[in-house]
């Protein structure tokens, strides 16, 4: 909807502000360096946001490797927590993620608009959806 809206106004290309291609000199300037997720401001130039995600493999699997990538990432993040999902064609039918920052909460930030336009694309996401992989079993939230 909002691309075709675009296109109606013939903008035919957009400058696209990253990190990656930042021209400043010295380090990232702050347009480049972008919103802070978790509040909608922007970020002052050194402050650590943003998250890493991380495959984790299959619970079933992979206990003790999970346990070790776990341990690890707990002492880089101080917001570090797991999700998953049932994926069919992976070992064990079953996989997770890790979900690391420094300041976002995995379930803080969810944006209405640009949810519910998702969505209606999709046959399984929805937000319930969304918010249910962070619900872990009993065995794996003993294991972590």
């Amino acid at each position: 909807a909002q691309a075709d809206e675009i296109e109606a106004c013939g903008i035919t290309s957009v400058n696209i502000r990253t990190v990656l291609t930042c021209r400043s000199k010295h380090g990232v300037c702050a347009k480049c360096y972008g919103k802070n997720m978790s509040n909608n401001e922007i970020i002052p130039i050194g402050e650590a946001v943003g998250i890493v995600a991380a495959q984790s493999e299959s619970p079933f699997v992979n206990k003790e490797e999970i346990k070790k990538m776990y341990t690890l990432l707990k002492k880089v993040f101080p917001i570090c927590s797991t999700y998953t999902s049932n994926i069919p064609t992976y070992p064990g039918g079953y996989w997770a993620w890790a979900f690391c920052s420094e300041t976002v909460k995995p379930l803080s930030y969810w944006d209405e608009r640009r949810g519910n336009e998702i969505t209606k694309t999709c046959k399984i996401y929805n937000k319930e959806y969304h918010e249910a992989r962070f619900a872990l079993p009993n065995y794996l939230k003993e294991l972590l």
